[in-house]
């Protein structure tokens, strides 16, 4: 994992040299404060982002011995640890119950089951 902790920062630090030569297109930079009122009344507004510090997720962990945390799923509930041997990964699926209403409950059993069955292959693969 540390290996890959060092091409990342690598990586970040080459994206802050592009920005500062501006070699970027979309690049600016703005006060840190800015960004985080920006980032807390988009919160507010419209509940995205949802903001997870990392950090206090590793420190808390329960499951240190499993890898860091680097990404949790789009809500933020559960966060993934990762390890050099394993990417973890957030698949989610629905089905709209609302929407079978009045249809056969063999449909909808056929509906779960091949929702399941795509669920599996998205982790095979």
């Amino acid at each position: 994992m540390i290996l890959l902790e060092k091409i990342l920062k690598a990586k970040y630090e080459e994206y802050e040299r592009k920005a500062e030569a501006g070699e970027m297109d979309q690049a600016k930079s703005i006060p840190a404060k800015e960004l985080w009122r920006k980032m807390l009344t988009m919160l507010f507004e419209t509940g995205h982002p949802w903001i997870t510090f990392k950090d206090s997720c590793n420190l808390r962990s329960p499951q240190q011995h499993a890898g860091v945390m680097h990404s949790s799923n789009l809500c933020t509930e559960i966060t993934l640890n990762t390890s050099a041997d394993e990417i973890a990964v957030c698949n989610l699926g629905s089905v709209n119950l609302a929407a079978s209403l009045g249809v056969l409950e063999k449909k909808v059993k056929q509906t779960v089951s091949t929702a399941i069955r795509m669920l599996d292959n998205v982790i095979e693969y």
